[in-house]
Order: C-alpha cells, then structure tokens, then sequence
C-alpha cells in the first residue's frame, strides 16, 4: 500500500512539474486590457493606448482574421512562445499584440464589430507613439488606418 501512494504521489508531483514546464512562458490574453478597450469605445471619442496600458511595450500589432499569427511575427523576428490564437480561427475577431524587444508582452482579441481595420495584409504595425486611435460614436467603433 505504501508503494502505491509513493508512487502515486510520485506521478502528480511528474505531472504538476511538467504542466508547470508547459505554461511557464505562455503569454494569457490581458482580459483586464480587453475591458479597458470595450468600456473606451463605449465611453469616449478617442483611445490612446500608451495611455489605457500598464506596462512596457514598443509597438502594437493588429492581426485580422486566419492570420497565421506565428508565420507573420516570425518573419517580424518577434519570439512567441504561444502556439496558437483564437484569430487564426474566427472571423469575429481582431487581435492586438503588444511587443517589446522583440518578444509578445501580451495580447487581446477584440469583437470586430467594436474594433474595425483597413488592411492591406495580414497585419498593421503602429509605434506606441502612433497608438492613438478616434472612436467613431454613432458606430461605437475604433478604426485603425
């Protein structure tokens, strides 16, 4: 009996070391950013996202629709440590990466229907000082040029 729950014991300790391994570097979405965004748009006339963020950045990426995410910040030389995003599967959302130094900060998807873009490709690029976007009120919707 002593055996059995050595080795019982053994394997959770192998398992929660190995999940631990699994989801150390994952970057989660920012759901707090996220609501930061919806209440913005709701709310205001203009989002400046250096303004609505807590921590660092240098360049916000914006990513429509079946965008492979990780061929498009590979050939940006930007490290991911994610393996897959919701964008790549739904057309509902968009989705904003947040970058510093070449490595994903953190990222939000956002409805569509509240976060529109004119792409010309799979991505539009803005410097954290570029980051500053109007809302249009009747459509309460930010549009990225």
């Amino acid at each position: 009996m002593k055996k059995i729950i050595i080795g019982l014991l053994s394997l959770l300790i192998v398992m929660i070391v190995l999940f631990h391994l699994f989801t150390f570097n994952h970057v989660w979405q920012d759901s707090d950013l996220r609501d930061t965004i919806v209440e913005s748009v709701q709310t205001s006339s203009a989002i400046d996202f250096s303004k609505i963020t807590d921590f660092e950045w240098d360049r916000m990426y914006i990513l429509h629709p079946y965008t492979p995410v990780d061929m498009v910040f590979e050939e940006e030389g930007i490290k991911i440590p994610n393996n897959n995003f919701n964008v790549e599967y739904f057309e509902s959302i968009n989705m904003l990466a947040f970058i510093k130094e070449d490595r994903l900060v953190t990222f939000v998807e956002i409805p569509r229907d509240i976060c529109r873009a004119k792409f010309d490709k799979n991505v539009i690029r803005f410097n954290k000082g570029e980051a500053k976007f109007d809302i249009l009120k009747e459509e309460k919707m930010i549009v990225f040029k």
